[in-house]
Order: structure tokens, then sequence, then C-alpha cells
């Protein structure tokens, strides 16, 4: 069995690393096809043990389907993972060279189809050979849909084998901070939300007489600059590889985000997590530790919420994966 993995953004070889462990493990043959999605090193040129690789830098979609179509059709399966447009291109490739598709983090939903990540797991979805589901929901979410059950398998996420494997003090964070990061679109590129939501944060800030420091995304940090938006008392800092996002996370006193990766980082180290959305496809995590505020600031200040129970994305999740891959 030869393998192809296409990823374009940090968080997905994040969650490949386990599986790529297990491949080499077993001695499977298999490729990383990178479509350089994300445009700034620190946040894509990176496995967890610091492996680089890279094939190729396409910027319009088109191209990058094309260019994974001639690739693919000398492998028997391809993986894509979550919700990215490079996800989505790996996929249809996939189809188009008339190979099977595995998605890893299949099945979850916010049935928000303002959100392109949402149309594109929704997308992948339907296409998918195998659907690696996270969670019992997200079986039920496909099977909804109309997916057939042979397509549909629980396997657990990657992300909990890749933060235990990760889960060490590579730096000393300061004392007594709140961890933010904010980058997607429907928050940063409207100027009133994001000024709204940047004075808000100040609140929060001032209230827990807590300093809060932002790795700057950039994105954000270009808006921020077009916007000419005054950040207030919100510490920036460097970019951060996972291992160092992991360690600010487990050190702060709570946790601000917009990031779906985040909230199950935070669930999985027992972090109380707020989250900058209007909802969530990790509804798992409200019942765990994490709570909505909405992308529209309040006069309210958010309480924090309270860490109940432990994480629900399984173990040994890579491993499944794989031996049905093999038909074990």
């Amino acid at each position: 069995m030869n393998i192809a993995i296409v990823a374009g953004t940090r968080p997905e070889l994040i969650k490949f690393s386990p599986v790529i462990k297990e491949l080499e493990e077993r001695r499977i043959e298999y490729t990383v096809f990178h479509t350089n999605q994300h445009y700034d090193d620190n946040l894509n040129n990176e496995l967890p043990d610091g492996e680089v690789i890279r094939r190729e830098h396409k910027f319009e979609f088109g191209e990058v389907v094309d260019w994974l179509t001639k690739e693919l059709i000398w492998f028997d399966v391809v993986l894509v993972q979550g919700d990215t447009n490079s996800a989505l291109a790996g996929a249809l490739a996939g189809r188009f060279a008339k190979i099977k598709i595995g998605h890893l983090e299949a099945g979850i939903r916010s049935y928000d189809l303002r959100m392109q990540e949402e149309v594109n797991r929704q997308m992948i979805g339907r296409i998918a050979d195998y659907n690696f589901c996270p969670l019992k929901r997200a079986v039920k979410n496909l099977r909804k849909e109309g997916i057939f059950k042979s397509r549909c398998f629980l396997t657990g996420n990657t992300i909990a084998e890749a933060v235990m494997d990760n889960v060490v003090s590579t730096i000393d964070p300061p004392k007594n901070y709140i961890f933010l990061t904010i980058h997607r679109a429907e928050l940063v590129d409207n100027k009133a939300k994001l000024t709204g939501m940047i004075n808000h944060l100040n609140r929060i800030s001032d209230y827990y007489k807590t300093q809060i420091i932002y790795p700057i995304h950039p994105r954000t940090k270009k808006r921020i600059k077009e916007f000419k938006i005054n950040l207030g008392s919100i510490k920036t800092i460097r970019l951060l590889n996972f291992a160092e996002t992991l360690s600010y996370e487990a050190g702060a006193k709570f946790i601000i985000t917009d990031s779906g990766g985040i909230q199950e980082e935070t669930c999985i180290l027992g972090k109380p997590c707020i989250t900058i959305r209007d909802n969530t496809e990790r509804p798992e995590t409200l019942k765990i530790n994490n709570k909505l505020i909405g992308t529209i600031p309040t006069i309210d200040i958010p309480s924090i919420p309270r860490v109940r129970k432990k994480h629900p994305y399984g173990k040994d999740v890579s491993k499944k994966i794989i031996d049905i891959l093999e038909g074990k």
C-alpha cells in the first residue's frame, strides 16, 4: 500500500504526525504533499519533531487540484485532515485520480455555511471512502446526511496523541496571563468586529487584572495595521511552534481563542477556554471546559468556565486508522 498525505497548514501537519509515526513503524510507503497554504514559516513548516516537508507551492485552488491529480494517480489512498482548502483540494484530486480517499476528523459540524471550513468539511465527507470520525456524534452527523455506514469509522482524534506526545515544557511562560489566539476571516476581516473585540479583550484583561499574551497571527497583524487599531494592553509575541503553544496553554489562567484546534487542545489539557465564535463544530468541549461568547462584544465580562471532566478524543487513534486502511 502506498499512501499520499495532503496538507497545507501547521494544524494539519501536527494532526498527521501520529499517523506518519505509525506508518513509519509499519514500514508503509507514504509521501507528504504540502500545498503551502499557510504563508508564514512558523505556522507552516513544522511537524512536532521539527521536520519540514514541502513539495510544491500553488496559489490558486484549481492549480492545486490539477497538480495533485497528476501526482496521486500513483497512490492507493490519499489522506486529508480537517476542513482546510488544502484538504478539499486533496479529496477532489483523489476522486479525479480514481483512488481511495480517507478523511481524518470527519463528521464534525457547525452547520454554519457562512464558514468556508464548514463547506469544505461537508463536501469532503460526501466523497470520502473512509470517514475517520473523532466522536460518536460525528458518525451520527454523517449517517444523518446519507453517508453509508460502511464509509464511517469511529476512531477518535489524532490531536489527543499529538498533544500528549508534545506536552513538555520547552519554554518558561510568565506567571498570571491569559493566552489569546484570533485569526478567522469572519472576525479579523471585519473592521467593526475586530475593533470592538480588541476593546472587549482589554476590558476582560482589566477585569481579571491579568495580562493578555497574543502570538499574533499574520492575517490579524495585517488587518490591525490596515484598520489602525490600538491593541491597548494586549502584549503581542512572536509566533510559537506547537510545543511552545501547548506550554503557553498549560500555563495560562485561561485561554481565549477562535480556533477549533485550540478548543480541542485546551480540552485535552484540562484548561478553561473562552471561544470567540457564534457556534462551534466541537460542542463536546462546551460540556467540559469551553464557553462561546460570540463575535459581537457585549458589556458583560465572561466568567471563566469550570473544567468538568476528561476529554473524549480516545487513544491509539492512528493505529485504528491504519488498521482500517490495511483491512484488519
